[in-house]
């Protein structure tokens, strides 16, 4: 599925031909018909996800039946470590890089700017929230390694930590939790997970977002053909949506980013 990213824009005063503006720019980026359709496709793919992500959350990995090992537990957790990984990027994404929202947002999304104030989060922030995510949703995955314990195993977890790292077009995340694997007399540990996911362009997704903001400092109306050059120099769609009297929601869609 393609990857977006929503962010909020308000102004001093909303200009009418904004609308046309943004329709031309979708006609430079693809033709009449292959637009309709993609941005069609778009909106059935979100609602679907937004409707599987519960979902997701209660169906956890499948347990090898023969083996109980280590190794086992080990590929356990990374499986559930890649689930959740990608659904936190899609759920940030949508939050405008946030997990939490901050106080200046509307309708589940942040404003990045706002009353000529830049509010655009730094990098080091959108890292967190995707942390928060994964610290908040993993172990829900595992559900208490039950499927081991049924086994005759016992695993003893500590606390879980993450850290995570937005680079050229991939995302590293390294979790650190301590697992005592305990069968018999037998005690093993591990406390190192990794998941490298490629193909996604969030920095570049990122960079665009922080670089309208900083065009709207100073001025009340919009630069759509500074939007139009940065969206058509990385491959992106831009949607645009006018929320209330003087917000504009900013919807930036990279089809080159891949979540599968």
């Amino acid at each position: 599925m393609y990857f977006a990213a929503c962010v909020l824009i308000t102004f001093l005063s909303f200009p009418k031909y904004l609308y046309m503006a943004f329709s031309k720019m979708r006609r430079m980026a693809v033709s009449r018909r292959a637009q309709v359709t993609y941005f069609v496709v778009i909106g059935v793919i979100l609602l679907l996800l937004a409707l599987a992500i519960p979902s997701i959350l209660n169906d956890r990995p499948s347990l090898p039946r023969q083996e109980q090992s280590t190794l086992a537990v080990q590929s356990y957790v990374e499986e559930c470590m890649e689930r959740v990984g990608k659904e936190a990027l899609v759920f940030v994404g949508k939050q405008g890089g946030y997990y939490d929202l901050p106080q200046s947002s509307i309708n589940n999304t942040p404003y990045y700017y706002f009353a000529n104030i830049d509010l655009t989060p730094s990098q080091n922030t959108i890292e967190d929230e995707i942390d928060s995510y994964l610290v908040e949703n993993l172990e829900t995955c595992m559900s208490g390694f039950e499927d081991f314990v049924e086994q005759g195993m016992r695993i003893e977890a500590q606390s879980l930590e993450s850290n995570t790292q937005i680079l050229d077009d991939q995302v590293n995340i390294q979790i650190h939790y301590p697992l005592s694997v305990i069968t018999g007399n037998s005690v093993q540990t591990i406390s190192d997970f990794s998941l490298k996911i490629e193909q996604m362009r969030l920095d570049l997704i990122y960079q665009m977002a922080h670089e309208i903001t900083q065009d709207q400092i100073g001025t009340a109306s919009l630069c759509v053909s500074c939007i139009v050059d940065r969206a058509t120099r990385h491959d992106f769609y831009v949607q645009a949506q006018r929320t209330g009297t003087d917000s504009l929601l900013i919807t930036i869609i990279d089809p080159n980013s891949q979540i599968t």
